[in-house]
């Protein structure tokens, strides 16, 4: 399945891209990458990518996230991720992507870090995503 996206604000200043399917090389992936850098130019420094419905990403993917992330921090925001599982999680482990985009478990606690409750630093799960093994 295509990925497909949704860009939507929480509270005044946190914008979400809900990502469903699969972040993987094409048009979508390339589209996907141009709005969250559309956003950014318009002043956003809180992203949260939900990666909740996102049940797979190859290597383009996992660049665009990175891409998007240094994009943020260049601008002086930063980038959460919330709600990886599955492959997309494991992905995510073996590139340690997780050690420099902070992982939470859901918005709530995302919203929260971005809010200086529960700060988790990348590297570092927020409560309720632990590490496999743990």
């Amino acid at each position: 399945m295509v990925v497909q996206y949704r860009m939507h604000h929480v509270e005044p200043d946190i914008s979400v891209m809900e990502l469903t399917g699969q972040l993987t090389l094409g048009n979508r992936l390339m589209e996907v990458e141009h709005v969250i850098k559309q956003n950014i130019e318009k002043g956003s420094k809180k992203l949260v990518l939900d990666m909740t419905k996102l049940t797979f990403l190859d290597s383009a993917g996992i660049g665009m996230v990175m891409l998007c992330s240094g994009t943020i921090q260049q601008a002086g925001g930063r980038m959460l991720i919330v709600g990886a599982e599955g492959k997309v999680r494991k992905v995510l482990e073996l590139t340690h992507i997780h050690e420099v985009i902070g992982m939470h478990s859901d918005l709530a606690s995302a919203c929260g870090a971005f809010n200086g409750q529960g700060l988790s630093t990348p590297g570092q799960e927020s409560a309720g995503l632990e590490k496999p093994g743990e």
